[in-house]
């Protein structure tokens, strides 16, 4: 009997507890009540996530999330849909069910007006996705660390952003981010309402503690001094190390005169309202990821 593919609702009772208990089976997760939905729910204006399930008979036996990102992209409003939290019954593997629930998901997500669907796979769904499914690569990410206060300066101010990057709506991510539990999400704002926030904890390098902040995104209005934004962070945070990550494609790169590349994996992109190769430049930091 093949599996039926079905979309599902995670905030049904019943079909939360599957996938809970799929995903937590798989890959050794603890989630629990709504945490998959808290993780995957924005408040995009142009889009709704989307969940599809294998079923055998009443089993879940394999699972995708697509998120809803609303967007700029040649300066109008857009949106585009990413690919996470996949998972295959490990007893049902070998069924093709990962590419049956890609497949499945493109229709209704062209129908919603997605411009395209973003992956961030890992060692097993990078070669599928980039190979029968058909997911253009587009490379890697870069990373700038500054050790605080000596170094801030070493980021240019100012940048120039281009109208062909695809640029996510950072606030709307930084919100999806803040609604998760056990998050140490924090936000520095100035009084242009330029904003820098991202990921918190502290470190031991050798004997030394450090505090260290992972940006996980950025608000740079007009004529924004980028500078001035990383410093009153450090300041008043007490920041120690800064992490920037951001992609190899992205307009953020002018800010960062020796960035390096990043072992983070990498972006790939199936178009779906856009056209095949029409998007290659985009604004992303490693706060898209959904296990930011």
């Amino acid at each position: 009997m093949q599996a039926e593919i079905l979309p599902i609702d995670i905030q049904h009772p019943l079909l939360q507890k599957q996938v809970n208990q799929l995903l937590n089976a798989t890959f050794g997760f603890g989630l629990e009540a709504d945490d998959l939905w808290l993780n995957t729910q924005t408040a995009s204006s142009l889009g709704e996530s989307f969940y599809l399930g294998a079923f055998e008979g009443e089993e879940l036996i394999a699972f995708n999330a697509w998120i809803a990102h609303d967007c700029l992209w040649k300066k109008k409003p857009h949106v585009f849909y990413q690919s996470c939290w996949s998972a295959v019954s490990p007893q049902h593997r070998g069924k093709q069910l990962f590419f049956r629930l890609q497949t499945a998901a493109r229709k209704p997500l062209k129908a919603q007006g997605a411009l395209g669907i973003l992956g961030l796979p890992n060692e097993r769904s990078g070669p599928i996705l980039t190979g029968p499914l058909g997911y253009e690569n587009h490379g890697g990410y870069l990373r700038r660390t500054l050790l605080l206060p000596a170094f801030w300066p070493r980021v240019n101010r100012h940048f120039s952003p281009h109208s062909s990057a695809l640029t996510p709506d950072v606030g709307q991510l930084l919100s999806l981010k803040q609604q998760q539990r056990d998050r140490n999400i924090l936000c520095y704002k100035d009084k242009k309402g330029n904003q820098l926030w991202g990921k918190f904890a502290r470190v031991k390098k050798g004997q030394i503690k450090l505090s260290h902040f992972l940006v996980g995104g950025v608000i740079l209005g007009e004529n924004a001094d980028f500078r001035k934004l990383v410093q009153g962070c450090a300041n008043k945070f007490d920041i120690n190390l800064m992490t920037f990550l951001y992609h190899q494609s992205a307009d953020y790169a002018q800010l960062f005169p020796k960035a390096v590349p990043s072992d983070s994996g990498y972006l790939c992109w199936y178009p779906l309202k856009a056209g095949r190769e029409e998007i290659q430049k985009f604004n992303f930091w490693v706060g898209l990821s959904d296990v930011f």
